[in-house]
């Protein structure tokens, strides 16, 4: 299995339990689909460089994790809980 880094940026207007949800939420999407998370980190509010969908400020959430290219694009491509997310790279 390959190493992974996934960053999320979410509305700053995320609350602690919608961060929980999604959180949970984008790890049983890795499971389901032979990954592992190796470490989350909540890198909290941040100033965008450039506005996505009219917001200045994301909140970040930084994921390590292991899985194949498969693993992967389940991951990127997941449809996860709105108003969450913002962006998704």
């Amino acid at each position: 299995m390959n190493s992974y880094e996934h960053t999320i940026i979410a509305r700053e207007d995320l609350s602690e339990s919608q961060s929980g949800k999604l959180i949970t939420k984008y790890k049983s999407i890795i499971s389901e689909n032979s990954g592992k998370i190796l470490k989350t980190e909540e890198w909290g509010l941040r100033i965008l460089s450039t506005k996505l969908k009219n917001n200045k400020k994301g909140f970040y959430i930084h994921l390590k994790l292991e899985g194949n290219g498969r693993t992967i694009e389940r991951g990127r491509t997941a449809r996860l809980p709105l108003p969450a997310q913002l962006f998704d790279r």
